[in-house]
């Protein structure tokens, strides 16, 4: 990650319009590769979570086996439980963190001919 993570409430606007839509597709297989700066992303999620939390969104799947994390809007990336469970307490335990659970409903387009 070469840019700068944006530290004041203006610079996460601004990080906003720059990257809705493109930070995972971006940053997804790096972090997965490089996981000293898949640490520096959880350590600036925290900062944010201490800092904003109004910003930080949390979506935990249904099972509540994955969680992905939202700041400003901007979706980051979809974290294990298991793997990465201390980011996970910190999310949980935050009050003004807003939090959220995907249901994964599973549709068919089935068609009968008789």
């Amino acid at each position: 990650m070469t840019n700068r993570l944006p530290e004041t409430r203006e610079e996460y606007t601004a990080w906003s319009l720059e990257w809705n839509g493109r930070f995972r597709t971006t940053y997804q297989m790096y972090l997965t590769i490089r996981t000293e700066m898949l640490d520096v992303l959880k350590q600036w999620i925290m900062f944010t979570v201490e800092q904003y939390p109004d910003l930080v969104t949390v979506e935990r799947s249904k099972a509540g086996t994955n969680y992905k994390v939202w700041i400003a809007g901007v979706e980051l990336l979809q974290f294990s439980c298991l793997q990465h469970a201390d980011l996970f307490r910190v999310l949980q335990d935050s009050p003004g963190v807003t939090h959220k659970v995907k249901s994964y409903a599973i549709q068919t387009n089935t068609t009968f001919r008789f």
